[in-house]
């Protein structure tokens, strides 16, 4: 994990005092539908990387989008009378997102996280 940041003006800083501000910036990203990506490094000798010590660098939101032929069968699938899931990893919030994208209703679901998601 990270142990520090720079800031807008290349300052470097201990990554406590943040830490729940950044876990915000990530939690909005994810309830946008999109996956959360990190940047970090580390300068070592070491040529197998420990994940500690890490110097977070950006977190970037990189959006799912569905091609327009499975939009184009969703639609038939549901216009024959079939039933629709969409099944995986992802949290929540951003299936949510997808099968909105693809016009998949989503029942409200009062759990959190689990490994594998279905809508």
């Amino acid at each position: 994990m990270c142990s520090h940041y720079y800031d807008w003006e290349g300052q470097i800083h201990e990554i406590e005092n943040q830490k729940s501000e950044f876990e915000q910036v990530i939690k909005k990203i994810e309830d946008n539908g999109m996956r959360a990506i990190t940047f970090a490094y580390k300068q070592t000798e070491v040529k197998k990387l420990v994940e500690d010590g890490l110097c977070l660098l950006a977190i970037v939101g990189v959006k799912y989008h569905c091609h327009e032929g499975m939009k184009s069968a969703v639609k038939d699938l549901k216009n024959a009378g079939r039933s629709i899931k969409l099944v995986s990893k992802d949290k929540q919030s951003t299936l949510r997102a997808m099968a909105g994208e693809l016009g998949i209703s989503c029942p409200v679901s009062t759990e959190t996280e689990h490994p594998v998601s279905m809508v």
